[in-house]
């Protein structure tokens, strides 16, 4: 399967894609059916298995899609020019991308048979080919990050002793697991009945203080 198609999907196959996404998100890798996927999509499971090749396949498509459409999200932040502006629409991207597929990500990388899950994809294809893609994709939105910092130097709102590579790999990493265990022990916790005591974007608003503090930024946009 040809994995390049994946930013000139026809309409037919976004639409199997998308209610693919809700599938495999209300029911996991496993127990996601194919039939619910095409009757929800108005075709035959045949036309799935003819533009996709498996399931294997159609999760691995999923995924990346998935990932796409966050770069896309990013890339707009390239235009930006101002740093403040630039930096607090990155965040806002990130924070409007999990809200959106939280829930896909955490159903399928909480079952309890993941690793089952990653070699049966491993039996059916080179998953090489899609960590591949992911790892491109991250280094794209790891540069966008390298790219605001740099205009925080420039502008002179960030230490000019930054290593502005490093840092935003740093930063990635760091919002990128704070969305992942924002919506982990969030669910944990309502499913003991206790207190949630700050929202995700309550959480995102003091990381995003720390790290610019760290960044030598005395006031962050909106501050007096």
């Amino acid at each position: 399967m040809d994995f390049k198609k994946i930013k000139t999907l026809s309409p037919l196959e976004v639409r199997i894609i998308d209610e693919s996404r809700k599938e495999f998100e209300q029911r996991g890798y496993f127990k996601a059916s194919v039939d619910l996927i095409a009757e929800r999509t108005g075709i035959g499971k045949a036309t799935v298995y003819r533009h996709f090749g498996k399931k294997a396949t159609l999760f691995l498509f999923t995924i990346m899609y998935i990932m796409v459409n966050w770069e896309k999200e990013y890339d707009k932040i390239k235009e930006i020019e101002d740093f403040d502006a630039a930096i607090e629409a990155y965040i806002t991207a990130g924070l409007r991308f999990n809200q959106k597929h939280c829930d896909f990500m955490k159903s399928v990388s909480a079952e309890e048979n993941f690793l089952t899950i990653k070699n049966e994809l491993q039996k059916n294809m080179d998953i090489k080919v899609m960590y591949a893609h992911i790892i491109d994709s991250r280094q794209r939105m790891i540069e966008i990050i390298s790219q605001i910092l740099d205009k925080g130097k420039t502008q002179k709102r960030i230490s000019p002793d930054i290593r502005t590579d490093l840092s935003a790999e740093l930063i990635f990493m760091t919002f990128n697991q704070y969305f992942r265990a924002s919506c982990e022990i969030a669910d944990m916790k309502k499913m003991l009945g206790q207190k949630v005591e700050f929202t995700m974007e309550e959480g995102l608003t003091e990381l995003k203080k720390l790290i610019l503090r760290g960044l030598g930024v005395e006031k962050t946009l909106g501050e007096n």
